[in-house]
């Protein structure tokens, strides 16, 4: 089995990754989600919630993925001080 991570997986773009993903037979999807009330719907997706959030320690969550897609946005309510690139 091949263990991909979805980060940002409770967002638009992340649901559709981990569903598309999880029709592969041959590969283990893995959503990380800040909120415990967001599993049910990664369960649903055919993935398998992580808990944990960007802003913290992943190290649990990507220890052992063979690959990682990154699908986070930074959501409606992220001041600019999360969202102006810099430079």
């Amino acid at each position: 089995m091949h263990p991909w991570l979805i980060a940002g997986a409770h967002g638009t773009t992340g649901k559709k990754i981990i569903e598309e993903l999880s029709k592969n037979r041959q590969m283990n999807v893995y959503g990380m989600i800040r909120k415990e009330e967001q599993a049910q719907t990664i369960k649903e997706l055919g993935g398998h919630p992580i808990l944990a959030d960007l802003e913290g320690n992943v190290d649990k969550a990507v220890d052992n993925m063979e690959a990682i897609i990154f699908a986070a946005g930074s959501g409606p309510k992220t001041g600019p001080d999360k969202a102006t690139a810099c430079g």
